[in-house]
């Protein structure tokens, strides 16, 4: 009898080892759905209907990312600089009569508690559909005080969560939140930091990032629908960048580097780019691409031409240091004014908090060039 029972413990475990890797695909096969949901939850392959409920024609007033940003920390990432609009809501809403923050990170760039499918569906606390864009009221000219109180009313009523009862699906929800909780969907897999002091914000990789490594899984998996990472549309046949600037060029602007790291991992919905098309890229193998078409951007660090810079963009995020020299700067001192030449410099060890650190050196040793 003995023998019997041990005979069949060991094969109710081994049926339970063999249920195993089935259990974790699944799970991972929600994560990567909800990853989809977090940016277009009405799309068709993330699960939705495929259109706008009625009441919304502008959909970021109900996506997860318009708020919380493609890195999940909202006002503390990528989002930092976005403001409320008629089509787009703030990611800075303390200012709203909240204590609810848009960053849902719950690793070490957040320390969010666990996300619940309460805090999702946000049933009989959150706005309506239609009070997201339908709540925008332009200001008049002049401005009166009906007119500025029914502004700000406006502009606080559509940051605010939605109600998504009737919206979401069960499962939609149930992925999302498993997406929101995993360890490996967590930004500071990809960021070391990002510093929103600096506009637009500053991105410092991960220390394991390998622009080597970064170029193999390119040319492996991107090259083949973006071409080569710096050229532009105009002399590519191929896909570019979503905006159609070369993708070194896509990392300057505001998002870029969360909204390529979100994309290029979880791929995108309703289009030929899934994640299972680009060899289920890992958060490390997006810290590699990454710090590769950062070693390529030769546009990033700033084309110092005295003064005369056509760059619009500060973005240090490729360069160890960088500087922009301002002519003829006029200092205050105790015998008079002085010319110098101002030099704005930043370096990620001499500005730890991503705010640039001026230097001045007197004109005359300059000779009227920059260096």
């Amino acid at each position: 009898m003995q023998r019997m029972i041990f005979k069949q413990t060991g094969f109710a475990l081994s049926l339970i080892a063999l249920a195993l890797p089935a259990l974790a695909v699944a799970d991972q096969a929600c994560i990567e759905l909800g990853a989809l949901v977090y940016t277009k939850w009405y799309h068709t392959d993330a699960g939705g209907p495929g259109k706008l409920p009625a009441g919304e024609t502008k959909d970021d007033m109900l996506r997860c990312k318009a708020c919380h940003g493609y890195d999940l920390l909202g006002k503390n990432g990528s989002n930092a600089a976005q403001v409320r609009k008629a089509s787009s809501p703030n990611s800075d809403i303390e200012g709203d009569g909240t204590l609810s923050t848009t960053n849902l990170s719950t690793g070490p760039l957040g320390n969010h508690a666990p996300i619940t499918a309460q805090m999702v569906w946000h049933a009989g606390t959150g706005r309506s559909v239609a009070s997201g864009s339908g709540s925008w009221v332009e200001l008049t000219k002049p401005r009166t005080a009906s007119n500025t109180l029914a502004y700000q009313m406006g502009y606080t009523l559509g940051n605010q969560h939605p109600d998504y009862t009737g919206v979401l699906t069960e499962r939609q929800v149930q992925c999302v939140v498993e997406f929101l909780n995993s360890p490996d969907a967590q930004p500071d897999k990809i960021y070391k930091r990002i510093l929103t002091d600096a506009k637009p914000v500053v991105i410092q990789l991960v220390d394991s990032a390998d622009a080597k490594a970064g170029k193999v899984a390119y040319e492996n998996e991107c090259v083949a629908c973006h071409n080569s990472a710096i050229e532009p549309a105009a002399t590519s046949t191929a896909l570019d960048s979503p905006k159609g600037d070369a993708m070194v060029t896509y990392l300057t602007r505001t998002t870029g580097y969360a909204e390529l790291a979100h994309k290029g991992r979880w791929g995108i919905t309703n289009s030929k780019m899934t994640r299972k098309a680009m060899g289920n890229p890992s958060a490390q193998d997006m810290a590699d691409i990454l710090k590769y078409l950062e070693s390529l951007n030769k546009t990033v660090p700033l084309q110092d031409k005295c003064g005369k810079s056509s760059a619009s963009v500060i973005n240090a995020a490729s360069a160890k240091e960088m500087k922009l020299h301002i002519p003829s700067v006029n200092v205050a001192t105790a015998t008079g004014d002085v010319k110098y030449w101002a030099t704005l410099r930043f370096a990620p060890e001499l500005s730890p908090t991503g705010k640039m650190a001026f230097e001045l050196t007197d004109a005359a040793t300059n000779s009227g060039t920059c260096k």
